[in-house]
């Protein structure tokens, strides 16, 4: 055979193979079709248990909190606990000036800066601490 003859054989296959490509791809974006409309009940019932497990959880985090701030007990029914979460506050601008002005870094690196701010008595920046409550994979209904 010469480069002509399996050159058009190629082609050929090619041609071929790109069809049966093309038949397999329809028949699965059908059949997939049809699965995501066999379970979309089933995906709207999740939905609406999720949107239930978001709210129930912003309810007992404001209620652990109230709990915490009453009681100070961190660890809370249901193997829930309270931890401390240090945040920092500060005018990312007046925090590049100052950098700027140190001659420390072209762009202010955050983390870089958050390291060193706390010992700088800096007007613009301040470390608040926030609790949160944490919720463990299985929450264990005991007392």
């Amino acid at each position: 055979m010469d480069n002509k003859e399996k050159f058009k054989s190629d082609v050929e296959h090619l041609a071929e193979l790109q069809e049966k490509f093309e038949v397999m791809y329809e028949d699965i974006k059908k059949e997939k079709a049809a699965f995501e409309k066999t379970i979309e009940n089933k995906k709207e019932a999740m939905d609406k248990v999720k949107k239930a497990l978001e709210d129930l959880k912003e309810d007992i985090v404001e209620e652990g909190l109230k709990i915490f701030k009453e009681t100070d007990e961190k660890s809370l029914y249901g193997g829930l606990k309270v931890q401390n979460k240090t945040v920092k506050v500060y005018d990312e601008a007046k925090a590049f000036g100052l950098a700027k002005e140190k001659k420390m870094f072209l762009q202010l690196d955050k983390k870089a800066f958050e390291k060193v701010a706390s010992s700088l008595d800096l007007d613009f920046y301040e470390e608040k601490i926030e609790q949160r409550i944490t919720f463990p994979k299985v929450i264990k209904l005991e007392d």
